[in-house]
């Protein structure tokens, strides 16, 4: 099953370095007509690639008849981008003739005379970031071929990447020192057009159960300090409050110090985040939902068996987050518990999930994605659900994209029976988060709407060959009345020769008056036929339109039995009494 994809992307791979290798347009369109989603990619890089070594070859030459040449060869690109960059001006007579020629900018020149040791610097930082972000994606995407596998993943149809990682410091109530922590920020992107961005915060230091759920609250307002990558501001919101620009890079790019006069809190840098991405790739975002992830470790104040029982109303807290100071009722049921293993306990519930480890170490770093991945999937589901909800309510009618609603609602259901889970605890725990979030009351409406909008389709469509079988009749008549001319005018001419009795004359007179036309006498008798037509219809529509302005011929019905009716008097009331 697999081998088959695999063998297709070698092949699309030979035959890309082979095109990349000739360099030559005919090869670049030969690859992208057989592979048309990675052909223009291909294309671009092509145009890029020539344009740059045209841009090269004008920068060594340096003179007018240089840059001449470069703009008749790329005129647009020329013009936006070479020209107003440049300057004309006289070159250094110990060096070259006193000739018209380029010369740099004063600011591009003194760009180009940074230390060289800043540059590689900055590589350095830049090589190092994408190395750890290209470790933290593989073992993404191992752990995530191990558990998952199906349509989405054999064909690619998302894709995961590992954003810049931006720091902040945060204080919880009841702890007076401010924390420092560093967001490391995860990207899904899916063909459905649903974006998944995923952040980690980790918390030192022992925390109460309250502590915990005060973090896992959204709209808490607890960052006052950040610090942000100057890639991360853009369109996010934040740009006018930069406090400093620092000096230090961050994968080459500067950082920017933002201190926050009100703390805000995550789900804010969520929007700033999400606002960013969407600038960068010119979407519009329609809505989000922040669902956190709590993973805790149980503490040391007893044992295993007692902790469950002494603590149980904190468990019970931290499964369903709640932040009610009173007590909780003893009634309240524990949340059921997703996990098979003995070391821990996985909750999911509607607004969180919570992961509680009794024995052992937490998991830390990329261990914790084989949970985190899980939970995903079940968010990356039920918002898919949502949005078919939405696109599904609109009604669209058009026979193509009802196809195509109808497809990916098979392929959506498809994936609802958990069958792209290989993985039985983590089928379990996506079943029931599927549950908790409401996506058995959702199905049944896109069901719904689907028949629907389908019921509606086909009533549109038997008005549409309605109407194109009146004009279809139509176009037969104006047909049959042409071919009919002809004929008429032989018979005009055979009636105006007929000789009849006195009796029957009175059958052919309009026929005999229509033949004195001429060649207009066919017409004449068509002109007849059609306002005899137009009558009836006319008549007909009348009738129909105002039933009651004519008299009906029934007035009423004739009872055959005479009735009579009288007063009853109090002897009749006496008899029927005795």
């Amino acid at each position: 099953m697999i081998a088959r994809p695999l063998f297709r992307v070698r092949v699309m791979q030979r035959r890309y370095e082979e095109s990349e290798s000739n360099g030559r347009w005919a090869s670049a369109l030969m690859f992208a007509a057989r592979y048309p989603k990675l052909g223009w990619m291909h294309l671009r890089s092509l145009w890029y690639a020539q344009t740059r070594s045209n841009l090269d070859r004008l920068m060594k030459k340096g003179t007018i008849r240089a840059l001449l040449l470069f703009l008749l060869i790329r005129p647009l690109f020329g013009v936006r981008y070479v020209l107003p960059n440049i300057r004309l001006g006289k070159k250094d007579e110990e060096h070259s003739p006193a000739d018209d020629s380029l010369t740099v900018d004063p600011e591009t020149a003194e760009q180009e005379a940074a230390p060289e040791e800043n540059t590689l610097k900055m590589l350095d930082e830049a090589e190092e970031l994408m190395l750890n972000q290209q470790i933290v994606s593989a073992a993404e995407r191992q752990i995530d071929g191990k558990i998952f596998g199906g349509r989405d993943h054999e064909e690619d149809r998302f894709v995961r990447l590992a954003l810049r990682n931006s720091y902040h410091d945060f204080k919880l109530d009841g702890i007076d020192q401010e924390q420092h922590v560093v967001f490391e920020p995860r990207l899904l992107m899916h063909e459905s057009g649903i974006l998944q961005l995923s952040v980690r915060i980790s918390s030192t230091g022992p925390l109460s159960t309250a502590q915990v759920i005060d973090l896992m609250w959204g709209p808490a307002r607890r960052i006052t300090r950040s610090e942000l990558a100057a890639p991360l501001l853009k369109g996010s919101g934040w740009e006018r409050d930069v406090t400093e620009w620092r000096d230090v890079l961050d994968g080459g790019a500067r950082l920017a110090l933002i201190e926050h006069e009100n703390p805000v809190s995550i789900s804010d840098f969520l929007t700033a985040q999400m606002n960013s991405i969407i600038a960068s790739i010119g979407v519009r975002l329609e809505g989000w939902v922040v669902y956190p992830t709590a993973m805790v470790e149980a503490g040391d104040c007893c044992t295993l068996h007692e902790w469950k029982t002494r603590h149980r109303e904190d468990i019970v807290r931290l499964a369903t987050r709640s932040m009610t100071a009173t007590r909780m009722s003893p009634t309240e049921d524990t949340p059921s518990d997703l996990s098979l293993q003995s070391d821990h306990s996985l909750y999911a519930s509607l607004g969180s999930t919570t992961y509680i480890q009794w024995t052992g170490a937490i998991p830390h770093g990329l261990a914790e994605l084989g949970t985190v991945l899980v939970i995903e999937y079940g968010l990356l589901l039920y918002l898919r659900l949502q949005t078919m909800e939405a696109v599904v309510a609109r009604m669209v009618l058009g026979e193509r994209r009802l196809k195509r609603r109808y497809r990916d609602a098979i392929l959506l259901f498809s994936e609802l029976r958990q069958g792209n889970v290989r993985a039985g605890e983590a089928r379990e725990v996506v079943r029931h988060l599927l549950s908790e979030l409401g996506a058995d009351q959702i199905r049944p409406t896109i069901q719904a709407a689907l028949e629907l909008a389908g019921l509606a389709h086909s009533t549109v469509a038997a008005s549409r060959a309605s109407r194109r079988a009146w004009w279809v009749t139509l176009g037969g008549t104006v047909v049959a009345v042409l071919v009919s001319i002809p004929a008429l005018q032989q018979l005009l001419v055979s009636v105006s020769a007929l000789e009849t009795d006195d009796g029957a004359e009175w059958a052919i007179a309009p026929l005999r008056y229509a033949s004195t036309f001429g060649f207009w006498g066919a017409w004449l008798v068509l002109a007849w036929i059609a306002c005899a037509l137009i009558t009836t219809l006319v008549g007909g529509w009348i009738v129909r339109l105002w039933p009651g302005r004519f008299p009906s011929i029934r007035r009423g019905y004739a009872w055959p039995t005479k009735l009579i009716v009288r007063e009853r008097t109090q002897e009749d009331i006496s008899a029927d009494s005795a």
